[in-house]
């Protein structure tokens, strides 16, 4: 999911606007040897609900999102 302002300011509006609780990828992933982070566009989210709760939250995260 690759939103302006990369994967933390993406975490910080599903937490704002959707209610959602997700983690930015950078925070698992080491930086390559030029420096970049390829994981700096994505974000961790885990399914571990029942399918209606995380229909809901999957249904949120596209209402956000976009």
């Amino acid at each position: 999911m690759s939103q302006q302002g990369g994967d933390e300011a993406v975490t910080v509006k599903l937490w704002r606007d959707g209610g959602l609780r997700v983690i930015p990828a950078t925070t698992s992933r080491a930086t390559a040897p030029d420096g970049r982070n390829p994981a700096k566009a994505y974000i961790r989210v885990a399914l571990v609900q029942d399918k209606e709760i995380t229909a809901e939250a999957l249904h949120r995260l596209v209402t956000v999102l976009g």
